[in-house]
């Protein structure tokens, strides 16, 4: 008797597709997470806090952005970093050619 398991068919091929789907949108989110957690950043200065907790606080959220990203581009993959670039690509004005 056969294991049905074992043997690629149309519906592990589409569970792959959904599973690397689902994953590379949360690796755009995370990425998303990282660019957000950056904001907060030069407003530390100001905050009553002491500068102890001032440099915790800042070195938190760097870390917490880098991981973010780190994780999300993993996620993400290469053909969510090429898609994101050729969509920032259309968004820029293109150069014009210098001439001399």
């Amino acid at each position: 008797m056969a294991d049905h398991d074992s043997q690629p068919g149309p519906e592990r091929n589409a569970e792959a597709i959904t599973r690397s789907g689902v994953s590379a949108r949360a690796g755009v989110i995370l990425l998303g997470l990282s660019l957000a957690l950056w904001v907060p950043l030069p407003m530390i200065p100001f905050l009553s806090l002491s500068t102890g907790v001032k440099a915790t606080l800042g070195g938190g959220l760097v870390v917490a952005a880098e991981i973010a990203f780190w994780l999300g581009a993993v996620l993400a993959g290469p053909e969510a970093a090429r898609r994101t670039r050729s969509w920032i690509r259309k968004a820029l004005p293109k150069r014009q050619p210098s001439s001399r």
